[in-house]
């Protein structure tokens, strides 16, 4: 997984999240990453494959529903507010994607790190 500087200075883009088991490895990840923690961005996004693959090219070769697990996973654990776009979107593969926006609450994050027993 990437954790990716946009050309907005309040945007981070989660990308390859597919790549890590579990939204809480994604979310480990994201709590130690620098330009995570020390610039503290408004907003962060991330995609994911919904529904039925048409195609499996992807390199994790998932076929959950990863994005909503880590948009639910958010929420359920206080770590920010998650809006998404509806309907999802055809992509190049013909697999349907949707884009979640991650409002996080930095001290939480900071809170849930703490709590980890995984680092």
């Amino acid at each position: 997984m990437d954790i990716r500087m946009t050309s907005c200075c309040g945007l981070l883009e989660l990308a390859n999240i597919s790549n890590l088991k579990t939204p809480e490895e994604v979310l480990r990840a994201v709590a130690v990453a620098p330009n995570f923690t020390i610039k503290r961005r408004p907003f962060v996004i991330f995609t994911g494959v919904v529904g039925e693959r048409v195609i499996n090219d992807h390199i994790s070769n998932r076929t959950d529903d990863y994005g909503k697990a880590l948009a639910d996973y958010i929420e359920a654990n206080g770590l920010g507010e998650v809006v998404t776009t509806l309907p999802p979107r055809k992509n190049w593969s013909g697999n349907q994607l949707k884009v979640w926006l991650w409002m996080p609450d930095h001290d939480k994050v900071r809170e849930w790190k703490a709590k980890s027993k995984s680092y």
